[in-house]
């Protein structure tokens, strides 16, 4: 008889499990090697995952805050002063038109909600956010984005509560 392109034996024939009497499915230790590598595929993609969302959503509150600067802006050149300060998460009236697609009202991409200052903080003005959730380390990097990457110098800097980008000192 050949098989595979030998010649084997009747015998040794015999002696071969056929198909039919080996046990279906997959033994123990190729369950665990599967189980095995698609742990260290985990292990390398969700940390991935993790920081391709946190730069997502600093790369959104960095948009969000250009909107915002421009709107009060064009704000300024067209009025000749900037509207009165508001608490975290209004926006003053003035500025509805000037930063349309802003939520002021909704958390920011980062936590902490959107806080317009006028004559706060020891600036004019500039446009702020109030108690976000992310590290100073993580501001540093979003200011990298804006500015400088220092949060006391540039533009954008750390205060009270949050971190406002400086519109005028």
């Amino acid at each position: 008889m050949r098989l595979h392109g030998r010649n084997i034996s009747a015998a040794a024939t015999a002696a071969m499990p056929r198909a039919a009497d080996r046990p279906a499915g997959f033994t123990l230790v190729e369950i665990l090697i599967v189980v095995v590598i698609l742990g260290i595929i985990a292990a390398i993609v969700i940390p991935e995952i993790t920081v391709g969302q946190e730069d997502t959503s600093a790369a959104t509150f960095a948009a969000n805050l250009r909107i915002a600067f421009e709107g009060v802006r064009l704000y300024r050149q067209k009025h000749f002063a900037y509207p009165a300060d508001c608490g975290p998460g209004i926006v003053p009236k003035e500025l509805v038109a000037y930063t349309k697609g802003l939520k002021w009202d909704k958390p920011t991409p980062i936590g902490g909600k959107w806080d317009w200052d006028y004559k706060q903080f020891g600036y004019t003005a500039g446009v702020s956010v109030y108690l976000p959730d992310r590290s100073d380390e993580e501001m540093t990097r979003i200011d990298a984005i804006l500015d400088d990457g220092d949060l006391i110098t540039g533009a954008f800097r750390k205060r009270n509560n949050g971190y406002i980008y400086v519109i005028e000192y």
